[in-house]
């Protein structure tokens, strides 16, 4: 099992690990893991996450995900033709550490030492085609994502519960107990979201306190399967909300809820009988703003099977 985390960090450690004096990166001065809002050291990395997709389930309680980042390389100059070389030369040092297509370089955890992914590969290398002027002079971005292979466990540090029925659920009932089910690990022995303030669904208000869970339905379809019944999938994306002032340590707060959203969504997958089929599309990790600031906004998207009593 691999948290996105810990990928995270073992990205960085390996850039920043060539940014000291004879390092094929010692011009960078800075390598961060979160997005820089006022940066003044250029140049600069930042390694982020973007997503993950199960490939598929195996036995045991395993799946194979594929879990998806990006390291951007910021550098200024005065002249934008330069900023752009810069930055361009960053990130092919960069990509030279890691290869293209690597299965040598498995990110080892920073703290145990131990591979964390099955395969590597570098993606969608690029560079803006504009440069920003700033202060005399214009910033230049390159990035490159990474495709990151991994075995994961469906919910190793959390219990749930499995019903023995089926239930019929509208809507409203499918989101509000998916949200219950969700509060329910806030307080007591598994308080997995102790930190959590606000508990809201279907709309959140203007002002609410963060960190915030949100379980919003996207959409729904139905389909006559049995007999006097309907077969009902709702598309449910269930969020968790970080500020963003924190930095790097509320980036680290942000995944550590969406890994504790997912193992709690895998561990009571039939939500007490409304659900006859969970099916688990990925998650997203996202910056966004409120008007009052940026967060971290990042998703988990569900499909979720309900029976309901067949329509005229």
């Amino acid at each position: 099992m691999a948290k996105m985390i810990d990928l995270l960090e073992g990205v960085k450690k390996a850039i920043n690990d060539e940014t000291g004096a004879g390092g094929t990166l010692s011009s960078v001065n800075k390598v961060t893991m979160y997005p820089e809002r006022n940066p003044l050291g250029f140049p600069f990395v930042t390694v982020l996450p973007l997503n993950e997709r199960p490939i598929r389930f195996l036995s045991g309680g395993v799946y194979e995900a594929q879990k998806s980042i990006t390291v951007e390389f910021y550098s200024h100059k005065s002249d934008s033709r330069d900023a752009k070389r810069a930055s361009m030369g960053m990130m092919d040092k960069a990509m030279d550490l890691f290869g293209v297509g690597a299965t040598d370089w498995l990110i080892p955890h920073i703290g145990t030492g131990a591979d964390q992914v099955f395969d590597a590969e570098i993606l969608n290398a690029r560079s803006s085609n504009q440069s920003i002027p700033y202060r005399n002079g214009f910033i230049q971005v390159a990035s490159f994502d990474m495709a990151l292979f991994t075995k994961e466990e469906l919910h190793p540090d959390v219990g749930g519960t499995t019903a023995s029925t089926n239930i019929e659920a509208d809507a409203k009932t499918v989101v509000d107990t998916i949200m219950n089910t969700i509060k329910g690990y806030k307080t007591g022995v598994e308080n997995y979201l102790s930190s959590v303030q606000s508990f809201k669904s279907f709309t959140a208000p203007p002002t609410v306190s963060y960190p915030l869970v949100f379980v919003g339905i996207d959409n729904e379809v139905r389909d006559h399967e049995f007999t006097g019944m309907d077969v009902v999938s709702r598309a449910i994306s269930v969020y968790g909300i970080h500020k963003m002032a924190q930095g790097q340590n509320a980036l680290e707060r942000n995944l550590n809820l969406m890994e504790y959203l997912r193992q709690i969504i895998f561990a009571n997958k039939d939500f007490g009988g409304i659900s006859i089929n969970t099916i688990y599309e990925g998650t997203n990790y996202r910056q966004s703003h409120d008007g009052r600031g940026m967060m971290y906004g990042s998703n988990l998207d569900l499909v979720i099977d309900t029976l309901d009593q067949l329509r005229a």
